[in-house]
């Protein structure tokens, strides 16, 4: 998914391009998103298989949307500043 392309707009504007091939791999992580938590709130557990899910789907949206990571694994990802 590193074909995505970022570019700041004025007006604090974002235009984000991407495959469509990635595209639908995003849209597939949301309804694995959505199917996990519905899962959660009907037995309030998590399978080991739903949460490697949302690790992945964690990962390809940072990469996608050109977020910064943190220093540490557990830091919040940031946006990238402006040059």
């Amino acid at each position: 998914m590193s074909n995505s392309k970022i570019k700041y707009l004025k007006d604090d504007k974002v235009k984000l391009t991407m495959d469509l091939s990635d595209y639908k791999i995003l849209l597939k992580g949301s309804n694995d998103l959505r199917n996990a938590v519905s899962m959660m709130h009907e037995c309030h557990t998590i399978y080991l298989e739903d949460l490697g899910k949302l690790e992945v789907l964690t990962y390809r949206m940072q990469e996608s949307m050109g977020f910064v990571s943190g220093k540490h694994p557990w830091s919040d990802c940031t946006i990238p500043t402006k040059n």
